[in-house]
């Protein structure tokens, strides 16, 4: 009989299944950030806009999966402070789509691949917050919370620095 997993092998992480939250999204202040990512196909067209509820003024980004700005907006307009962004794909590939704002608040995102008749909805997979905040957002750290220059901090404004590697024990070596 065995027990256990047989010498040699790695047993995986365990798996967190995360609820992931429906709109409106809640942005907490002007540092922070909600990202979604999609697939796009070369030379289709796609289409995104935010629909402000508390939130007064957004900002949309696009990236490629290289973390490279491919498109952003900030006003539709003098009068209109909510985002959109028409983009066409050059390339296939998976992009990210960021909402980020000035102050804090809910707002919903609009997503659509094509135009006019051809015009679908996008699916968009939501990232988990901390995950849009690591990859996409400043450092949102402020003076009453851990500086991000500690030696135990997980915060860095330079992301190719960040070290996860004492920060989880799976309880097995490697």
């Amino acid at each position: 009989m065995v027990i256990g997993t047989p010498v040699g092998t790695v047993a995986p992480p365990p798996v967190v299944e995360e609820k992931r939250a429906e709109p409106p999204w809640e942005l907490a202040d002007e540092e922070d950030v909600r990202g979604f990512s999609f697939s796009a196909e070369a030379g289709k067209t796609y289409t995104f806009q935010t629909i402000l509820g508390t939130l007064e003024d957004s900002t949309l980004t696009i990236y490629d999966s290289d973390g490279q700005v491919v498109y952003d907006n900030d006003d539709v307009s003098e009068d209109d402070l909510s985002s959109m962004i028409e983009w066409t794909a050059e390339t296939r590939r998976t992009y990210f789509i960021v909402v980020g704002g000035f102050g804090g608040g809910s707002f919903e995102l609009s997503a659509f691949e094509g135009k006019g008749a051809n015009r679908k909805e996008l699916k968009l997979a939501e990232l988990a917050v901390a995950d849009g905040r690591l990859m996409f957002a400043s450092d949102t750290s402020n003076d009453n919370e851990e500086a991000d220059n500690g030696d135990d901090s997980l915060l860095s404004d330079n992301y190719d620095e960040l070290d996860f590697s004492d920060q989880w024990d799976w309880g097995f070596d490697i």
